[in-house]
C-alpha cells in the first residue's frame, strides 16, 4: 500500500480505473513540467527493501521521459539509495543503487517509450545484478556489492527522486512488485508474457553468436540463407610473392 502525496496546491495523485493494464486501477501521476514544481509522487514504508537480495518489477506507460526523472527511488537521502529512471541524460533506462556515500552501481538499458506500457524488472542475487525490459535480460552485472538492506531505507518513493531538483515521474504505473530473492530469468519473461502474450528469447543462455545472423534469437531459414550467401568467400591473408 502506497500513502499518495502532493506538494502544495497541486492535486493528489490518482488511481486510474480507464487505463489499468493489471487488475482495475493503477497508480497516475500528473508531473507534465520538467521540474519538481508539479510534486505528485506516492511513498511507500520504510523496509520494503530490507533485504540482501531483491526483486523489484513493474509496469511505466510515461507521458513523458524527463532526464533523471525517477520511477521509483528508495532510500535514506542522496547517499544511500535504489532508483529506476527512464531516461539517464543519454534517453536510456537505469537501476542504480548507493550505499554510504561510494561508487553508484548501475545497469542500463534500452529507452523507454513514451504512451505505452513497458515491463522493468530489477533482481539482485549475491554480486550480481541484472535488469530486464519487456521480459528479457537487457544487462548484467556481477560486481554490484551493495545490499539493499544496507541502504536503511526509511524514505520510499514512487515517482520523485532523493534530489530534489530531479524532475518527477510523469505517467502510470502499474502492478510494482517486491520480492526478498532473485526471480529467475523465465519467471520475469512469463510475467510480462502472461500480459502481451508473444514470445522473448532468453538472453541469459543465448549462444547461437554468428549463426543468428538476423539476430531473432533462433536458427532459421534467414540465417541458412545467409550464411549460404558467403559459403566461398576467403578472407584469409596470404604472404606476399
Amino acid at each position: 500500500n502506497a500513502v499518495m502525496m502532493q506538494a502544495g496546491e497541486a492535486p493528489l495523485p490518482g488511481l486510474n480505473t480507464a487505463d489499468a493494464l493489471i487488475g482495475t486501477g493503477c497508480l497516475q501521476l500528473s508531473n507534465p513540467v520538467s521540474d519538481s514544481s508539479d510534486d505528485q509522487y506516492a511513498q511507500l514504508p520504510a523496509g520494503v527493501i530490507d533485504y540482501e537480495d531483491l526483486t523489484i518489477s513493474l509496469w511505466v506507460r510515461p507521458n513523458n521521459v524527463f532526464t533523471w526523472s525517477r520511477i521509483l527511488d528508495f532510500g535514506a537521502g542522496t547517499t544511500d539509495y535504489l532508483f529506476i529512471t527512464p531516461n539517464n541524460g543519454g534517453n536510456a533506462l537505469r537501476f542504480a543503487i548507493r550505499d554510504d556515500n561510494g561508487t553508484e552501481q548501475m545497469l542500463t538499458g534500452p529507452a523507454v517509450p513514451v504512451g505505452q506500457w513497458s515491463h522493468i524488472a530489477f533482481t539482485l542475487t549475491g554480486t550480481t545484478g541484472r535488469l530486464y525490459y519487456n521480459g528479457e535480460l537487457v544487462a548484467a552485472n556481477t560486481s554490484m556489492s551493495f545490499n539493499p538492506i544496507d541502504l536503511a531505507a526509511a524514505v520510499n518513493y514512487l515517482g520523485k527522486s532523493q534530489y530534489t531538483a530531479d524532475p518527477d515521474f510523469d505517467g502510470l504505473i502499474d502492478d510494482l512488485k517486491i520480492y526478498n530473492y532473485a526471480r529467475s530469468t523465465v519467471e520475469i519473461a512469463q510475467e510480462y508474457l502472461a500480459v502481451m502474450g508473444g514470445s522473448v528469447c532468453n538472453r541469459e543462455i543465448y549462444d547461437m553468436g554468428m549463426y543468428d545472423a538476423d539476430g531473432d534469437c533462433r536458427i532459421s531459414l534467414p540465417d541458412f540463407a545467409a550464411f549460404a550467401a558467403r559459403w566461398l568467400e576467403d578472407d584469409r591473408i596470404y604472404p606476399n610473392p
